[in-house]
């Protein structure tokens, strides 16, 4: 119906929901978070202040409109600073300069291997011809984060979050500290605790559980899930299930997803730490560690990878490279070579499905390699001395929440 331009005045109050935000489900089926609308103006204030953001920004978005990422840490904060916004429909490596500069936008907000898959591209004299000055989001090690600022002359900012919480840990141009996620805010408690539940002490990994200070800024609930919701709040604390650490300055570092982390012979092993030494390689695109069952109990690590185009790695050689710059205890037994990875919406890798693909017959087992059984002119094997075609019993995740 048309009117005078001036809309229908709506009766909203803080505590009232404003959406259904799906987690990832990079684990399992995503769950439906309902958030209240105090929870994203929170969001939107807390991302100013991260970033600094004044009205002269313009924020480059490459994430769909129905992600938590893309709707309360870019968008909010871009209606509430009065700042200007591109919205991409998805994130191109090679689009990705030419319009920074296109439009002059001075902030990006990166998730995943998207950092990786720039610096993957030749050096070229055009890196530092840009706008952006402050890129933020999460997963940068220590060596990538300092190696994007000097590339790329930016100031990176991380911090860990989720759908349902928020940004309990963040960072700022004059507070943060490379290979780290932040302290806690102002407005959240945050303790780590191991799986009795007790806290643990610095530099030891714990699950984080958090909780906020001010009221109606996390999510109300699970949508038709009200066993999910009293599941993740366990002693009126919010279990992100997700594995951290904190050192004598206070600095939290991400470890792994608590579905993820993997237990070889005794020893704990993060597939993070697995994928970001794999991805180190200058032939590798990205990758997913996963676990996979091994036959005396406990598991074994197998690494999904994709190739820069062109590329001729084998697995053979990625092994190698592995055993040189890891921990022997962390090296993949299994070696698969993909066109791609399963993805999310969001770019996230669907790791469940990886986990239930199991030993697939195109994997490279490490402990029964026949140098000549493998043709280094494809991406297979050639015979099948070096993989079985039988599959394992699937390693079964459940929803991340």
């Amino acid at each position: 119906m048309a009117n005078d331009g001036q809309p229908a005045p709506v009766a909203v109050a803080w505590h009232d929901p404003f959406v259904i935000m799906f987690t990832s489900g990079t684990t399992g089926p995503s769950k439906g978070s309902v958030m209240p609308h105090n929870y994203a103006w929170a969001m939107g204030e807390a991302m100013i202040r991260s970033g600094e953001y004044t009205e002269a920004d313009c924020l480059y978005n490459v994430l769909p409109l129905f992600h938590g990422n893309s709707q309360v840490l870019q968008t909010i904060p871009a209606l509430i600073n009065g700042s200007r916004m591109v919205l991409r429909e998805h994130f191109s490596a090679s689009a990705f300069w030419d319009e920074v500069r296109r439009y002059g936008c001075t902030v990006f907000n990166y998730i995943g291997t998207i950092l990786p898959i720039l610096m993957k591209a030749e050096p070229c004299s055009g890196d530092r011809d840009h706008s952006i000055r402050v890129m933020v989001g999460g997963g940068a090690g220590p060596d990538l984060f300092a190696a994007v600022e000097k590339r790329f002359g930016v100031i990176l900012i991380e911090g860990y979050g989720m759908s349902e919480i928020g940004l309990p840990l963040n960072s700022s141009p004059s507070c943060r500290k490379a290979g780290r996620c932040g302290r806690p805010t102002e407005h959240f408690d945050v303790r780590l605790v191991d799986d009795q539940g007790m806290p643990v002490a610095a530099n030891t990994s714990g699950e984080l559980l958090v909780r906020p200070k001010q009221p109606w800024a996390m999510l109300l609930g699970y949508y038709g899930m009200p066993e999910k919701t009293v599941e993740a709040w366990q002693d009126l604390w919010f279990h992100t299930g997700d594995y951290l650490q904190y050192d004598e300055e206070g600095f939290y570092s991400f470890v792994d997803r608590k579905k993820d982390a993997m237990r070889r012979r005794g020893e704990n092993i993060s597939s993070f730490e697995v994928e970001r030494s794999v991805a180190a390689h200058p032939d590798v695109l990205e990758c997913a560690a996963v676990p996979v069952p091994f036959e005396l109990g406990e598991q074994d690590v197998m690494v999904c990878v994709v190739l820069k185009s062109g590329a001729r790695l084998t697995p053979p050689e990625l092994a190698q490279w592995c055993e040189r710059i890891m921990a022997e205890f962390m090296v993949p037994r299994y070696y698969r070579f993909m066109t791609a990875l399963p993805k999310t919406p969001t770019s996230r890798v669907e790791k469940y499905r990886l986990r239930d693909e199991g030993v697939t017959a195109d994997t490279w087992d490490k402990t029964a390699w026949d140098k000549t059984a493998w043709d280094k002119t494809a991406c297979h094997k050639t015979t099948s001395k070096t993989a079985s075609s039988k599959k394992p019993a699937a390693d079964k995740g459940v929803g991340r929440r």
